[in-house]
């Protein structure tokens, strides 16, 4: 945009102001907005001399910009990956345009695109960002290019270092541990962030000798980008084969004084890798029990140079065996216990074949006998050498007192009462002994029981005893007697009483007195004698003392008994009134059973009651007196006299038609007329002779129409027996009237429930399984409704299934299992609420379910073309039948449809799929059977399966494996330079060996390398040869194998190892 301007004006004078000079500066207007083809409306204003506006001057700019921005692009950069070889190139790591400029728009920012390409080993890449920025008229500046090279510079992790190995020298050098040591790099193992493929060396050379001497090996890994890492072990020879030494001198046992020499020189030894052997002697004495007892071990050791070593050794065993011998000592002998002898270990003397002083010892063991002074002395010598062999002698000394003590006078024999038995004890009788200075006195006394408790003999015994048990005894006697009988107390005189008024008695009304027995016992007997009748007689009551001896004495007391006292009539039977029969006569009821009696002695049950006249003879109307009389067991009579009337006026009879019930529902006429069965004057009733009043009307449901006689049960009446009473009175003597008792049975309505069937409800959705279960039931033959019946659920077995009451629906909550259920429910009459009935209802609840199984009958294929079979079943594993079911499997082109499946029926299908060339890229092929169908109620059912088919691994190719160790010396072991697999050309078709010395000459090459034919044995085939008659020396070669492999799509890959191979002759 051009700065503000002014220009100049001259148009004279106007109204006396001057008109010329210079505008004001310009001013700025937008007529249409935007950086591109904008247009400005620039404007001048004049102003003349006296200030006032004059004229505008404008002219329009149009904007154009075509000029691009300008920028710089970033720096190149290298990046390197991370530990999982990935990396970031974000412009916060590898830079950003910061200088983006534009002549017009403001606020512009470059864009890059990426271009990524794969770099020479696994995990590096060049990325060539191309920068852009365009501003906003569409002007581009012209593109600039940054290099990102991303490099994987991390080197191989040693997860696990390599490890030291010590081996047994086996003659030949080790070559083969070695080599397999050497291949497998010592044990270790590398992991890498991006490299697949590691590529391991060692810098082994040779072996320095064959004993104890290790080497050490650095062994090296690299990835794909020559990043390197180091671990280091060693590998050791040891010769562990031991000298083999000569016979030593057999074990043998021997005396202490012929023990035999030995030395080192006794025994020889050879060495595989040694001909002078040292031999060295060793004794090792091991102390017996004794001095004398002891063994010798002596050991001869031969060891090589190597540290390895043999020992045999001989064990003689040094012995004394035999025993002191005793000199003569004293004889067993028998004294009196004051006449014991003394001794001790001088007594006896001893001699040894090898102690000069052998030790003899004295022991005395006392064994005490039935008393103190009875007893055995065993008396034992002991000579012991000092090995500890011994040998003994005993003699035995029998001590013992054999005299009982002697006792004094004792009390003589006596006969006593049992009050007046003496005391004694042992001091009342004194003994002495010959060795006792105090003998034992014991006192004894045994009871001897008699009789009774009184009669007794006490037998009492005197002992005297010394310290070994010899007695001495003399007894006493006493017998203790009692011949006294008790005295009894005063008894009741004789009396004669009436049959009730009889007083009991026991032995605790007399009491008695004993000279010897504190408690004699009193006993009490009763005899009846019976009179002329059952409460007339005598009674003998006796009471007896008797004392524990059994000596007694008796008093009896005579109670004459006897009945003369008459019943008593405490109620006489109630007056009766009864109906004549058609000729004015009745039968005298019984009036026995009215009859209150009582009587002072005979039961009232057993007491004799008649009447007269006799029940059941027949009288005329009228009244007649009845005399009652009461007899008693003894003969006693009361009498008393009732009235019996019988009428030949009227005769009201009652009604009972119970067993012709009336439905109260319905109503109707119980009675059609209740003077039916009534008499007047001993003829049937005229009605128009009587009036008939109901004395009592229980309900308005049941009633007496006292004009016509009916008994009238009106509709609704709910179930019972009813009963009225009423009344017939004759017109022309109102007085003559008579009652009788109408009862009649309504019964309830017949009330039928009717099972149900319910309709299709599934278990998913549930809902109304039955609109009313009332539609089918019947109250008295008319519709149950919800107006004439109660409604009740009584059970269900399914929970989700239940009764609405209030409208009869049945219905089910989703979710309910499948299945068939039953609800039970009762419906009752509301007038008679326990006239009910019962009724089911089935529901069945669906459960549509279909399921579909695809099988692969080939468990995996290998080329393109092959055929896989499949077998798709289709399942009904619902609980009803499906409809229009369509089956699909895109893959094999399967499209049919089932007209129908029942529940648990299937239907199979059969399809074939040819292998494409994408399946066995893919390495899989998996595809999906559907099935689609409808329930009965339209419900969309469908049920679906896949199958997986994975490529064989068709080449099944080995890994390659380089034996980087082999030693070509003609013992048939490790001959040739090994490379595992190498030969499977349908793996790998094509390869070439090349082999170079240290100086990296070419010793060997060829093409199509293999373990039988063409191989490398030592034998330089190179383009610069050594003299193949001599083969190549031992030392440390270089080896590079190319070779093609066979990938997943049937590619050619090509591949490369290389590494030092160790050559050993």
């Amino acid at each position: 945009m051009p700065e503000p301007t002014t220009i100049a004006f001259s148009n004279g004078l106007s109204e006396g102001c001057l008109i010329s000079g210079t505008s004001n500066a310009s001013t700025f207007t937008t007529a249409v907005s935007g950086y591109c083809n904008g247009k400005v409306i620039e404007t001048w204003t004049a102003t003349d001399s006296c200030g006032r506006t004059v004229a505008n001057v404008s002219r329009t700019i149009t904007i154009d910009d075509k000029t691009p921005p300008t920028f710089t692009a970033p720096s190149n950069i290298i990046i390197a990956t991370n530990e999982s070889c990935s990396y970031n190139s974000s412009v916060a790591i590898t830079g950003d345009v910061t200088d983006e400029n534009d002549n017009c728009s403001i606020g512009i920012q470059a864009t890059y695109n990426d271009q990524i390409t794969e770099g020479p080993c696994d995990g590096s890449s060049t990325i060539n960002r191309t920068w852009s920025l365009m501003d906003l008229c569409g002007n581009k500046a012209e593109d600039r290019i940054q290099i990102i090279t991303v490099k994987d510079t991390t080197p191989p992790q040693i997860a696990t270092q390599a490890s030291d190995i010590l081996v047994s020298c086996d003659g030949q050098g080790n070559q083969t541990q070695l080599s397999d040591w050497l291949n497998s790099n010592g044990g270790a193992i590398a992991t890498d962030n991006c490299s697949k493929t590691l590529y391991w060396t060692n810098d082994f050379n040779a072996l320095s000798n064959d004993c104890s001497t290790s080497v050490t090996v650095t062994f090296s890994v690299k990835d794909n980008c020559g990043n390197a890492s180091t671990t280091t072990a060693t590998f050791s020879i040891n010769d562990t084969i031991k000298p083999v030494l000569g016979e030593v001198p057999a074990d043998m046992t021997v005396e202490c004084d012929a023990v035999p020499t030995a030395s080192a020189e006794d025994v020889t030894a050879t060495d595989n890798c040694e001909t002078n052997q040292t031999v060295t002697y060793a004794e090792v004495r091991t102390d017996g029990n004794c001095t004398s007892n002891y063994i010798l071990t002596r050991t001869w050791t031969a060891t090589d140079a190597c540290s390895n070593s043999s020992s045999k050794s001989q064990k003689i065993t040094v012995q004394d065996t035999n025993s002191p011998v005793l000199g003569e000592i004293p004889v067993d002998i028998t004294v009196e216990c004051e006449e014991v002898p003394t001794a001790s270990a001088e007594d006896v003397s001893a001699t040894d074949n090898c102690d000069n002083n052998p030790i003899v010892s004295y022991q005395e063991v006392k064994t005490d006998g039935n008393c103190i002074s009875n007893y055995t002395l065993t008396r034992t010598w002991t000579a012991t050498d000092a090995c500890g062999n011994s040998s003994s002698k005993s003699q035995r000394i029998t001590v013992q007192d054999t005299t009982a003590p002697l006792l004094g006078e004792l009390p003589s024999d006596i006969t006593v009462e049992c009050n007046a038995v003496p005391t004694a004890s042992e001091e009342d009788v004194s003994a002495t002994d010959n060795c006792d200075n105090n003998p034992k006195v014991s006192y004894e006394e045994v009871r001897t029981d008699g009789n009774c408790i009184s009669n007794y003999t006490l037998t009492r015994t005197w002992t005297a005893t010394d310290v070994c048990g010899n007695s001495s005894s003399k007894s006493q006697t006493i017998i203790v007697q009692d011949t006294t009988a008790p005295l009894l107390g005063e008894i009741p005189e004789d009396v004669t009483v009436e049959c009730d008024v009889i007083r009991s008695a026991s032995a605790k009304d007399v009491s008695a007195i004993d000279n010897c027995d504190d408690n004699p016992i009193v006993s009490y007997e009763e005899v009846r004698t019976d009179g002329d009748c059952i409460n007339k007689y005598t009674l003998t009551r006796t009471w007896t003392a008797t004392d524990v001896c059994g000596n007694s004495s008796s008093k009896s007391q005579t109670i004459t008994v006897e009945d003369t006292t008459t019943a008593v009539i405490i109620s006489c039977a109630n007056e009766q009134t009864i109906a004549s029969d058609s000729s004015c006569k009745a039968l005298v009821p019984d009036f026995t059973s009215t009859l209150i009696v009582s009587d002072n002695c005979t039961p009232s049950e057993s007491l004799i009651v008649s009447q007269s006249p006799l029940a059941g003879s027949e009288v005329m109307a009228g009244i007649t007196t009845i005399t009652l009389t009461v007899e008693d067991a003894c003969g006693n009579e009361s009498t008393c006299e009732t009235k019996l009337t019988v009428t030949n006026y009227i005769v009201a009879n009652d009604d009972d038609v119970t067993a012709t019930p009336i439905n109260g529902f319905s109503g109707g006429i119980a009675i059609p007329n209740v003077l039916t069965n009534d008499l007047l004057n001993c003829q049937e009733i005229n009605p128009s002779e009587v009036t008939i009043i109901a004395l009592s009307d229980p309900t308005d449901g049941v009633t007496l129409n006292a004009i016509t006689g009916e008994v009238i049960v009106a509709p609704g009446t709910p179930t019972g027996i009813y009963a009225i009473t009423y009344q017939i009175c004759e017109i022309t003597n109102p007085t003559n009237c008579d009652d009788a008792l109408i009862t009649v049975t309504v019964s309830a309505a017949v009330i039928d429930a009717i099972d149900d069937i319910g309709g299709y409800v599934t278990t998913a959705v549930g809902g109304q399984s039955l609109e009313n279960v009332l539609n089918n039931d019947t109250l008295n033959g008319n519709p149950a409704t919800l107006s004439n019946i109660n409604l009740i659920q009584v059970s269900t077995t399914n929970p989700g299934i239940t009764l609405n009451t209030s409208t009869g629906a049945i219905n089910v909550t989703a979710g309910t299992p499948a299945g068939n259920y039953l609800l039970t429910y009762q419906i009752c009459d509301k007038l008679n609420s326990s006239n009910c009935d019962t009724a089911t209802v089935s529901v069945f609840i669906a459960s549509p379910e279909l399921q579909v199984t695809k099988t692969a009958n080939n468990e995996n294929y290998s080329s393109v073309g092959d055929i896989l079979n499949y077998t798709i079943t289709v399942t009904n594993t619902g609980n009803v039948t499906l409809y229009q079911i369509t089956v699909t499997d895109d893959l094999t082109g399967l499209s049919t449809t089932i007209e129908s499946l029942a529940p648990g029926s299937t239907k199979d299908y059969t399809q074939n799929y040819t292998v494409t060339q994408e399946d066995r890229v893919r390495g899989f092929v998996t595809n999906i059977a559907r099935a689609n169908g409808f329930a009965p109620d339209e419900l969309p059912i469908s049920g679906e399966d896949s199958a997986t088919v994975e490529a064989a691994i068709v080449l099944g190719c080995a890994t390659i494996t380089v034996h980087n160790a082999f030693s070509p010396n003609g013992d048939g072991i490790n001959e040739i330079f090994v490379i595992d697999n190498l030969e499977d050309v349908l793996c790998y078709p094509n390869n070439s060996v090349e082999i170079y010395n240290r100086w990296g000459v070419l010793v060997f090459e060829t093409k199509d390398y293999n373990s039988q034919s063409n191989y490398f044995d030592g034998i330089s085939r190179g383009r610069a040869t050594v003299s193949q008659s001599s083969g190549l020396p031992t030392g440390t070669y270089y080896y590079i194998l190319n070779y093609t492999s066979i990938d997943g799509t049937g590619g050619l890959n090509n591949n490369r190892k290389d590494g030092f191979l160790y050559l050993t002759r």
